[in-house]
C-alpha cells in the first residue's frame, strides 16, 4: 500500500499468510476456485477502513518466470447527508445549493438543469467548495438563477460521485419561479454501501490475479 511492504503471500500447497497492514483483516480460508494452483489467488479484506487505500502490487513467481501487476484499491465513505434546496437571494433571483457531508475520498459535485430528467445539461457559473475534514470531505456547490431566464418550472439535477470508484449520488428538486417552496423529490442511484464495501475490495483485489 503505497510501499514495499508485503501484505499477503500464498505458496500453492501451504495456508496464504496475513501481513503488515493486512493482518488479522483477512478471510485466509477464502476460495476464488476450487483449483490448486488458484484457490487462494484473491484477498477477503473484512471490514476494509479508508487507510487501506493505495497501490497494491502482486509479484508472482515461479521455478522458470516471474511477473507483476499494479492496481489502485479505493476504499470510500458515503456521505453523512446530502441535502439540495434553495434560496431566494431576492424578489427576482434564487440560490440553488447542494451540499453533501462525510465522504471521502475527495469527492466531485455537479448541478444540472433541464426541463425534466431527460434532458439535463450543466450548468454554468456554479461554485464548488471542498472542505476537509477528519478523515473525510464536505462538499458544497452553487449557483444563482435569475427568474426572469425561466420559462415555466425547472428540474435542478445534483449529481455527486467519488473518481476511481462506481459510487453515484443524485437529488432532483422541481423549482417553479415565483413560488416560495419547491417540491423536492430523489433520484437515487447509490446503492447499500456499507453492505458492499468488502466485495468492492475483493473484486479490485481480485483483479490483480496473473493467469
Amino acid at each position: 500500500n503505497n510501499s514495499p511492504a508485503p501484505v499477503y503471500q500464498w505458496i500453492p500447497g501451504q495456508r496464504p499468510q496475513d501481513l503488515g497492514v493486512l493482518k488479522g483483516r483477512l478471510k485466509l480460508d477464502y476460495k476464488a476456485s476450487m483449483h490448486p494452483s488458484t484457490m487462494h489467488r484473491a484477498l477477503y479484506i473484512t471490514n476494509p477502513t479508508i487507510e487501506l487505500s493505495g497501490e497494491y502490487k502482486c509479484f508472482v513467481s515461479t521455478f522458470t518466470d516471474e511477473d507483476f501487476m499494479i492496481k489502485k484499491m479505493v476504499v470510500y465513505a458515503p456521505e453523512r447527508k446530502v441535502d439540495l434546496g434553495h434560496s431566494k437571494h431576492d424578489l427576482h433571483n434564487v440560490n440553488i445549493t447542494c451540499r453533501a457531508l462525510g465522504l471521502y475520498p475527495e469527492p466531485k459535485m455537479t448541478i444540472h438543469k433541464g426541463t425534466d430528467l431527460k434532458n439535463l445539461q450543466e450548468m454554468e457559473g456554479v461554485s464548488v467548495r471542498t472542505m476537509p475534514r477528519e478523515e473525510s470531505y464536505d462538499v458544497t456547490a452553487s449557483v444563482l438563477l435569475s427568474d426572469s431566464e425561466l420559462r415555466g418550472s425547472l428540474v435542478v439535477n445534483c449529481e455527486l460521485w467519488i473518481p476511481s470508484t462506481s459510487y453515484r449520488r443524485q437529488k432532483t428538486l422541481h423549482y417553479y419561479p415565483g413560488r416560495a417552496l419547491p417540491w423536492i423529490g430523489e433520484e437515487d442511484s447509490g446503492g447499500s454501501v456499507a453492505g458492499s464495501v468488502s466485495m468492492v475490495a475483493l473484486l479490485l483485489l481480485s483483479s490483480l490475479l496473473l493467469c
